[in-house]
């Protein structure tokens, strides 16, 4: 058992390593990221020209929710729909299953190892932009630690509905369509562009409770403004979230994966 897991670690430490020999471009990425950040900055410090606290939010608190859901949506790797769709259209998924490991705990593996990689390089330039723009936020080790958790877990959810996701190549002959209708999902139901604090009751109270938000705006808003009541709540949705598209994603890969023995890849 330690061993069957201990290769998937593994996978994820080579992919980690590897990941630095293109560390010119992610420099690149981190730099797109900072232009974002401050045309916010910009945006913001406008709006709050005139208040010191918009819906619960300071203005160095804000612009730290943009660097902090920016970093988390961009090391998330969105278009991993297209990377699985790829491989069964391909056929590289037939030759994967050949292999002594499970197809979706190795693209787990390559996942994380990829998300992390991205976080240090990518997160170290932003979070450094917002302290010289804003100024640091109050933040303790402890909640700075625990709200990490939250964002593996929304990471971890969003890992899941993508895999799903791109399952569905299985059945259908192009998945671009799925992957940038689930983009903007996450950049406008999941609180990426700004909190869900500022949208209209009416609207928050419907997406509030959206698998969305769990990825993006409620680790992003637990980092900022830390509760651990509010803590707890977020993991308890977390967790029913990814237990549900977990079940998901095992039908929809066992269901598919027969239509790979059937046709030969």
């Amino acid at each position: 058992m330690v061993l069957s897991v201990s290769k998937y670690f593994t996978l994820a430490f080579v992919d980690f390593r590897e990941k630095f020999y293109y560390f010119g471009a992610q420099l690149f990425h981190a730099f797109f990221i900072c232009v974002i950040i401050f045309i916010f900055f910009n945006i913001w410090k406008a709006i709050y020209a005139q208040k010191a606290v918009i819906e619960g939010f300071t203005f160095a608190q804000m612009l730290w929710y943009v660097a902090v859901a920016e970093v988390i949506v961009f090391c998330s790797d969105l278009r991993w729909i297209e990377t699985v769709s790829d491989e069964i259209k391909t056929g590289v998924i037939g030759i994967t299953l050949l292999k002594p490991m499970s197809y979706v705990l190795s693209r787990f593996a390559l996942f994380l190892g990829n998300f992390f990689y991205k976080f240090i390089v990518v997160g170290v330039v932003a979070f450094f932009l917002a302290l010289i723009l804003a100024g640091p936020i109050d933040a303790s080790i402890l909640s700075i630690v625990l709200s990490f958790f939250s964002i593996i877990l929304g990471v971890m959810l969003n890992f899941v509905i993508v895999v799903s996701l791109g399952f569905l190549a299985f059945w259908l002959e192009e998945t671009s369509a799925i992957f940038w209708i689930y983009q903007k999902s996450i950049f406008i139901l999941g609180g990426m562009l700004l909190p869900l604090d500022i949208y209209p009751d009416w609207i928050k109270g419907w997406i509030i409770n959206l698998p969305f938000a769990y990825m993006v705006y409620k680790p992003a808003k637990l980092m900022i403004q830390f509760n651990f009541n509010d803590f707890l709540i977020t993991l308890a949705w977390q967790f029913g979230w990814l237990i549900l598209f977990t079940v998901v994603l095992y039908f929809v890969y066992t269901v598919g994966i027969k239509r790979v023995q059937i046709n030969g890849g």
